[in-house]
């Protein structure tokens, strides 16, 4: 393991492929930022192999949260997937469900999203398979469902 600077960018809520967790990944995605600002203006894609970055500016005025990968069911490369996150947009207030095509993140969304309220910006996020939720609704205990 090395420690390196991948770029200049001002980034936060790094993530993964979680199939790749604990073992060489070539991808991280994570929120980019601005500066002094606790906001995040847009999303960027590591190729950690290449040190090259694809990214995606949500906007003037339009801030996310933290992104997920949720990969493709099927799936057989890293990157195949999507990119899901949260934005807030302080022009109109309102807030959208963003979701990318993990392979190709500088595209813009593949899907947008109105969510029913705006919520604040830089919120915490997790993704969990749908099997998996069905299999925690019918644990007789949340503990017993995650295998504790």
């Amino acid at each position: 393991m090395k420690e390196e600077q991948l770029s200049e960018s001002i980034t936060e809520f790094g993530t993964i492929n979680d199939g790749y967790a604990a073992r060489q990944y070539r991808y991280a995605y994570a929120a980019t930022g601005k500066p002094g600002w606790f906001l995040f203006d847009g999303l960027v894609k590591h190729d950690l192999f290449t040190g090259n970055q694809e990214g995606y500016s949500f906007g003037d005025g339009v801030y996310g949260s933290e992104t997920q990968m949720a990969p493709r069911v099927g799936g057989t490369a890293e990157d195949d997937g999507y990119l899901v996150t949260l934005t807030t947009d302080m022009n109109d207030d309102t807030s959208y469900c963003l979701v990318f095509d993990a392979a190709r993140v500088g595209d813009g969304p593949v899907c947008k999203l109105q969510l029913p309220e705006r919520i604040s910006s830089g919120t915490h996020s997790t993704w969990v398979p749908g099997a998996e939720l069905r299999r925690w609704h019918h644990a007789e205990s949340p503990a017993g469902a995650v295998g504790l």
